[in-house]
């Protein structure tokens, strides 16, 4: 199997979960089973080689179908770049860059963080926190790195420094939302594709959630000497993450009473004005609405 024509490579947040579902209706397109494989971001992975990554790709891609994968996280970890450089004809491979007003999409991944029982601070706290945590190493950066993923300017540009001006696309989340059908139809084109996909019938919304008891998701998710108990009780795997997912489910509400406050909101969206403004510049949109 060949290697992928196409990758959507971020940002986190910004709607490529959608965006994936969209793809993947085409019948000219063929991607991997899951959305995200990780390869050129976790070493663990990379270093089970190209044939172990192209066997994602459960369904064999038929001579006519375009390859691609969606991951959020090769836009922003720089080693990914690195990676793909490596292996890829990267003046015929094309990318698609999705962007989100960098303070609502640092948000959106705070509650994502927090959801999952990972994430015990206040976003003010956590914001603060962000600088020293993710120096600590992948997972860390992966997890907390709520404001620095939304420096997209920088990002973009070390890919415009590998790969020709004409192989990368740019879209904007609110567009994808709002207008989802033209959007996709300049992404077909974009990969000289007919827009023969009706996403309109596809749209759904991500439903938002949060735990009822923060401590109860924690002693789920963590590790700790309750764990070896559990697998003493529950021998079986299997059992185990049926029961752990029943009282996830449980567990959850789609009361979100957490919320980012406008002041907060108000000054961190002066820290990305320049990045913004650049951005603005390079894509050829206006963003003077995210300010």
């Amino acid at each position: 199997m060949r290697l992928p024509d196409f990758y959507v490579v971020g940002a986190q947040k910004c709607g490529t979960t959608s965006l994936h579902a969209y793809l993947n209706s085409h019948p000219s397109i063929c991607l991997p089973a899951g959305k995200e494989t990780k390869y050129f971001v976790r070493d663990d992975r990379y270093q089970l080689g190209l044939d172990h990554y192209l066997g994602q790709w459960h369904e064999r891609p038929t001579e006519n179908q375009l390859i691609g994968e969606v991951d959020p996280d090769y836009m922003y970890f720089e080693v990914a770049l690195e990676r793909m450089a490596s292996v890829l004809n990267m003046k015929k491979t094309k990318f698609i860059f999705v962007f989100r007003e960098p303070v609502a999409r640092a948000f959106s991944q705070y509650l994502m963080t927090y959801r999952r029982g990972v994430e015990e601070l206040d976003f003010e706290e956590a914001v603060v926190a962000e600088p020293e945590r993710i120096k600590r190493g992948f997972r860390e950066r992966s997890q907390y790195s709520y404001l620095d993923r939304g420096y997209y300017y920088r990002q973009v540009l070390r890919f415009l420094d590998k790969v020709d001006s004409d192989n990368v696309f740019y879209i904007l989340s609110e567009d994808l939302s709002d207008n989802t059908e033209s959007v996709m139809n300049d992404v077909f084109a974009f990969l000289g594709l007919d827009a023969t996909v009706d996403t309109q019938s596809l749209k759904h919304e991500h439903r938002g959630t949060m735990p009822k008891n923060t401590r109860l998701l924690r002693a789920i998710v963590s590790q700790g000497a309750h764990k070896e108990l559990v697998r003493m009780m529950l021998p079986f795997p299997n059992w185990r993450k049926k029961i752990r997912q029943k009282i996830i489910d449980w567990n959850e509400t789609e009361d979100i009473s957490i919320k980012l406050r406008d002041d907060t909101s108000a000054e961190l969206k002066k820290r990305f004005l320049e990045e913004n403004d650049k951005l603005s510049a390079l894509i050829g949109r206006d963003l003077g609405h995210w300010a």
